[in-house]
């Protein structure tokens, strides 16, 4: 309990001189511990299914093939056969930084709300509900939209996926483009 104590102490006289470079590196750390707990949680859990189940499982996303052309490719849709996935550094560090880069911008952020909405005695609850207001429809749909493009979009099958959309659609504003310019019409085009 002491070293506890001590710790907070520590943290709470860091914040007093350098909040944001407190925030920043606990952010950091807390977003790497949280992902070093999925990635576990995810391998234990794959652990246990397989040997419940004696068979190869799938660990990942599957997604039925709509396609009857076979658009998705196999190997990402074809169950796992040799174990858990191993522990993913470069998605420790994704996690990790993207904590860094945006725990100054939360900061700065929340400052501003506190700044502008001030909680006093006699109105405590209407600033509140202005602050809640304001994240939720100013900040809230950016962050998650960075994290996503961040983080996210990184794990190979979305990466893939997401590759073979915009292929997909390129090539298609291409065809336009060509039957436009010949002067074919869009519904007899390609």
């Amino acid at each position: 309990m002491v070293v506890i104590s001590r710790l907070i102490a520590k943290f709470n006289s860091y914040y007093a001189d350098k909040p944001v470079l407190t925030i920043t590196i606990t952010n950091a750390v807390l977003g790497g511990i949280a992902d070093t707990v999925a990635q576990t949680l995810t391998a234990i859990r794959s652990r246990q299914k397989r040997s419940l189940l004696g068979t190869a499982i799938s660990d990942g996303i599957e997604m039925p093939d709509y396609d009857e052309k076979g658009a998705y490719n196999a190997q990402f849709l074809s169950p796992r056969r040799h174990g858990p996935p191993p522990f993913d550094f470069e998605r420790l560090t994704r996690f990790m930084s993207y904590g860094f880069i945006m725990s100054p911008v939360q900061f700065h952020w929340f400052s501003f709300l506190s700044r502008t909405f001030p909680i006093t005695k006699q109105n405590a609850t209407l600033p509140v509900f202005q602050r809640m207001a304001f994240d939720q429809l100013i900040f809230a749909p950016i962050a998650p939209g960075v994290n996503c493009r961040y983080c996210v979009d990184r794990i190979p099958f979305f990466d893939q996926l997401f590759r073979r959309t915009l292929s997909a659609q390129r090539l298609s504003a291409k065809r336009e483009r060509q039957s436009s310019s010949r002067g074919v019409p869009d519904d007899q085009g390609i």
